[in-house]
């Protein structure tokens, strides 16, 4: 009988082991949620605002994700102050995005070194394929990582002089751009009259004609800026359609 009671004991611990042992999954691993398409802005005070405006028109969609990476004050022309092909090189290696916005320019009008001798007058040939290589050196980096690219043109401004530096600057971009795996998009006329003329004032992105430059001219205010995010999320969305319509058989 001591016997018999024994084994009852063991058998209802073995029964009470059985019931608190977890459920071993058998099935299919169950799916992971898609990660967000990231963004990757590069630049100076512009792309800064860009990016602002670009997070703020995204924000109530979790399926994109805005990688500010601008630095204000800085120039592709000094690369003595600030390396940007570096920085690019460095970010491509470590960290990743589906597309690179670019914008520079405004503080690109200066004379360059390339090392801590003579500088290099701005305008001048051996600026211009320095400055080009610059862009080359960036566009490369992130194309070979798999990252789309787009260069955005600056806007015209307030001051002629400086709309006629921005301008020559356009220009530099789009020679300078590698074809593979990169565009050009022009944001001249992103906020103008209907004579393609500055202006300071323009339709919002809710619809309302409010002030969209900054009292400089040449910046954008945070309204502006959503306008100019707005045209720059519309060519992402269209180089997505034509990725996906060249991937169908």
């Amino acid at each position: 009988m001591p016997a018999l009671a024994g084994l009852l004991l063991v058998l209802c611990a073995s029964a009470s082991a059985r019931e608190v042992l977890p459920l071993r999954f058998t099935g299919a691993a169950e799916p992971q949620p898609e990660r967000p398409f990231l963004i990757a802005i590069f630049g100076d005070s512009q792309g800064e605002g860009l990016a602002a405006g670009m997070r703020h028109l995204l924000e109530s969609d979790k399926t994109y994700r805005v990688l500010n990476r601008t630095k204000p004050g800085t120039a592709l022309s000094q690369p003595l102050d600030y390396d940007w092909p570096a920085a690019v090189s460095k970010f491509a290696a470590g960290e990743t995005a589906d597309v690179a916005i670019m914008m520079f320019g405004g503080n690109d009008t200066l004379p360059t070194r390339i090392s801590d001798g003579k500088p290099i007058p701005y305008r001048s040939d051996e600026w211009v394929a320095a400055y080009e290589q610059h862009e080359k050196d960036m566009v490369s980096a992130l194309t070979g990582a798999g990252i789309h690219v787009i260069w955005c043109g600056d806007p015209i401004a307030s001051q002629a002089r400086y709309s006629d530096d921005m301008a020559w600057l356009n220009d530099r971009f789009q020679e300078g751009l590698p074809k593979e795996n990169a565009e050009y998009l022009s944001l001249w006329t992103v906020v103008a009259d209907e004579s393609g003329s500055y202006t300071a004032y323009g339709q919002a992105h809710d619809g309302v004609t409010r002030r969209l430059r900054g009292i400089d001219g040449i910046h954008f205010t945070a309204e502006g800026y959503e306008v100019v995010a707005d045209k720059v999320f519309a060519a992402i969305e269209t180089w997505r359609s034509s990725r996906v319509a060249s991937a169908s058989p």
